[in-house]
């Protein structure tokens, strides 16, 4: 063969040779980053494992508490049920038994309203374990760092003791309000019937 054909040939080689290996340079390079892109996808796996057992951990505890709260309520009631049939085996006659029967009424709604309402204070703390684990989360992700607990609590426990006058003057507002709209009402239910 020619010298000055091999020479091109040779060179035409080396060009292609050399186009290859940046090729495979870059293959290599961005397959390497791939591979660390994937790597640091383990992070976020970690994140929402740990999210789950905080979750699963709130969850158990209000479960418990609601649960405990729950049977204090049935003994309470099954305590005040005890109640009214002990007041109906000592009654002398009718009028004696209906004026125990509705003199216990009051105590046993009071009862009853203070174990609804402890059964949603843990609701409702369960609730703000939850949304403050999330929060926390998502600054994580986003890659913010939430305020302390500490702080965050001063902080509510100064808006809560700015806001308290406040609310004493709603309530008489509120309950006249609730009573303007329960009278339409009752004066509507006849007029229907």
């Amino acid at each position: 063969m020619n010298t000055k054909t091999q020479s091109a040939i040779d060179r035409i080689a080396e060009r292609a040779r050399g186009r290859y290996a940046g090729w495979i340079n870059t293959a290599r390079t961005q397959t390497e980053q791939a591979a660390g892109r994937v790597r640091d996808g383990k992070k976020p796996v970690q994140k929402l494992s740990k999210l789950g057992q905080k979750l699963t951990s709130v969850s158990h505890r209000a479960t418990t508490r609601v649960l405990e709260q729950q049977t204090k309520m049935v003994e309470n009631q099954i305590d005040a049920l005890a109640g009214r049939l002990k007041k109906a085996a000592k009654a002398d006659n009718i009028v004696d038994l209906v004026r125990e029967q509705v003199r216990l009424v009051p105590a046993e709604t009071s009862q009853f309203v203070t174990d609804a309402r402890a059964t949603l204070a843990i609701v409702t703390a369960a609730g703000g374990e939850v949304r403050d684990i999330i929060a926390g989360t998502v600054s994580d992700f986003q890659g913010k760092k939430t305020a302390s607990k500490k702080k965050t609590a001063k902080k509510t426990a100064k808006k809560t003791a700015e806001k308290a006058p406040a609310k004493s003057k709603a309530k008489p507002k509120k309950a006249a309000a609730t009573t303007e709209v329960a009278q339409p009402k009752t004066d509507a239910e006849p007029k229907a019937a």
